[in-house]
């Protein structure tokens, strides 16, 4: 997969998803409740301008203390 991120979004976007998923991975196994990462929430990414998008899914009741983190996450990453 990483070379098919590579391939279509560049290397530093490839660089980024990886630093992304690693930090995703710590907020999963210190956060104390469910946590279900594919269905949470969705990165869009477009291939025109490298931008990234992070989408929530409303129809998840999703806390907002682990909402705030992803968000954090997020942003460090891709400012």
């Amino acid at each position: 997969m990483k070379n098919l991120n590579e391939l279509f979004y560049g290397n530093d976007y490839s660089k980024k998803l990886e630093v992304f998923n690693e930090n995703i991975k710590k907020i999963h196994e210190n956060y104390e409740g469910d946590f279900e990462t594919s269905g949470y929430f969705t990165l869009l990414t477009h291939n025109k301008g490298g931008k990234v998008e992070l989408i929530f899914d409303e129809d998840k009741n999703i806390p907002e203390e682990l909402t705030e983190k992803i968000l954090t996450a997020f942003r460090n990453i891709w400012k």
